[in-house]
């Protein structure tokens, strides 16, 4: 019978592990049929030990385990992958096996993780796990979840980076760590194609995330240009601006819009930002357009194609000029008088703009004047230039305390005076040339408004 066949099996070869006879030849095959019985013995065997009507009894397993067959290879199997994972454990300190080391433990341990899902999913059943086999994995400290454990960890490299900097926008290029600012991206990726789990989203929250950059950028940019709006009545934001983010903004959103106007497809100006732009008069500040409601607006030519030469052959001297001196500021009696005009007249025309009296000062004109560093304001720039020699003094001497006798430069002595001064009229609301933002430019470097006692010419 099959059972004295599988003895004599054992007595020849040591085990009772019979191939499979699909894998023999069947002149090669010296039992016929043992390997089919063996899997039917193996079935029976589950389905006594599940309480399933079978036709194995306690004598028949006696027999069987009597020559060492192994009626359950899953569980032999998974004991032996066991051992194997626990040796592992020993020499490296952990379980994350790569299938560079161990292909075959490697790929067992995606299995298990697999199972893991079956087991806590909606068909437990299906699972060949158990509580205890799940309990001896975790002894070991299996990773159920390697990706969310390789999350958790740029996660608290980007809170780092935050802690550091008060913000978790990673530049693209960032030097210290590359591989963050690539993460970073990816999850920005994931939240736009709607695949960044409500945990992850929850997660990057916490450490003021921004998902879309380029409108977290414009809601930003608009909220500065509304507080500028307040205080100087328009939105024209010259491009050399104390604030160089509002300045730069301001460019950006003239270009995009003035593409908007010209209907270029390139134009990134989406109709909600567009509206919110017009909302604070935008439009009417950098282009003088025929109907806004048009669907292609077009621009009002105001000048003659002789007056528009002339003007960009002055501006052509300016650049050079501002490439001799670095600025724009051209004195009146400069030896090209032509150009010294020119700058008076774009100053006027600006000015005249600012109350829309003005035609000739066209958006395009506005930004190639900007882009070389035009000054439209001249007493702007003179404060600029006794505020950076304030911060240098402030640097070397610890504060902005300047005597009214400094030597090495009498006019910032009298200019901090002058502010103490202006100050005073900015609280007694009259007239003043203190502005809020002139105001925190102070106090940022430490100036105090009012001084107890004479100031003493400082040492070096």
């Amino acid at each position: 019978d099959r059972y004295t066949q599988l003895a004599q099996y054992f007595i020849r070869y040591g085990h009772t592990r019979v191939p499979c006879s699909d894998k023999l030849r069947a002149e090669d095959e010296e039992f016929p049929g043992l390997y089919t019985w063996v899997q039917s013995q193996r079935m029976e065997y589950y389905r006594w030990r599940n309480n399933i009507p079978s036709s194995m009894t306690g004598e028949k397993f006696k027999l069987l385990d009597a020559l060492d067959l192994d009626l359950d290879p899953l569980e032999s199997g998974w004991e032996s992958k066991m051992v194997q994972l626990r040796s592992y454990r020993e020499e490296h300190g952990h379980v994350r096996v790569t299938k560079s080391q161990n292909m075959e433990l490697a790929t067992w341990l995606i299995v298990q993780r697999q199972q893991y899902r079956l087991f806590h999913g909606d068909t437990p059943w299906e699972s060949r796990l158990t509580e205890e086999r799940i309990d001896a994995l975790n002894e070991l400290g299996m990773e159920w979840d390697p990706l969310e454990r390789r999350w958790q960890t740029k996660w608290n490299v980007l809170k780092s980076f935050f802690d550091e900097n008060g913000h978790s926008n990673v530049p693209k290029e960032y030097p210290p760590n590359p591989s963050l600012s690539l993460w970073v991206q990816k999850q920005r990726r994931h939240y736009k194609d709607g695949t960044l789990s409500v945990h992850h989203d929850r997660q990057l929250r916490t450490l003021n995330f921004v998902f879309n950059v380029a409108q977290d950028t414009f809601e930003k940019g608009i909220l500065k240009l509304r507080r500028y709006k307040e205080n100087h009545g328009n939105c024209r934001v010259p491009s050399t601006y104390i604030d160089r983010e509002l300045a730069i903004f301001v460019i950006n959103q003239r270009r995009q819009y003035q593409k908007f106007l010209n209907g270029e497809s390139s134009s990134s100006m989406p109709k909600d930002r567009r509206l919110g732009l017009e909302e604070l008069g935008f439009h009417n500040d950098i282009a003088q357009v025929s109907s806004l409601s048009s669907s292609s607006p077009t621009l009002v030519l105001t000048e003659s194609p002789r007056n528009i030469d002339r003007w960009e052959d002055n501006y052509n001297c300016l650049v050079n000029f501002h490439s001799k001196h670095g600025h724009c500021d051209v004195p009146t009696n400069y030896e090209d008088a032509a150009l010294a005009t020119f700058v008076k007249v774009q100053r006027m025309d600006y000015k005249r703009l600012q109350s829309d009296q003005s035609k000739r000062m066209t958006p395009l004109r506005l930004e190639k004047l900007e882009s070389i560093g035009f000054s439209w304001n001249t007493n702007d720039a003179r404060w600029m230039k006794r505020y950076s020699e304030l911060e240098a003094y402030a640097k070397e001497f610890g504060n902005c305390c300047v005597p009214d006798k400094f030597k090495e430069n009498p006019q910032l002595g009298s200019w901090v005076r002058n502010q103490r001064f202006q100050y005073k009229n900015y609280q007694n609301n009259t007239k003043t040339t203190l502005t809020q933002e002139r105001i925190e430019m102070l106090e940022k470097i430490g100036f105090a408004w009012t001084v107890q006692r004479k100031i003493k010419v400082p040492k070096k």
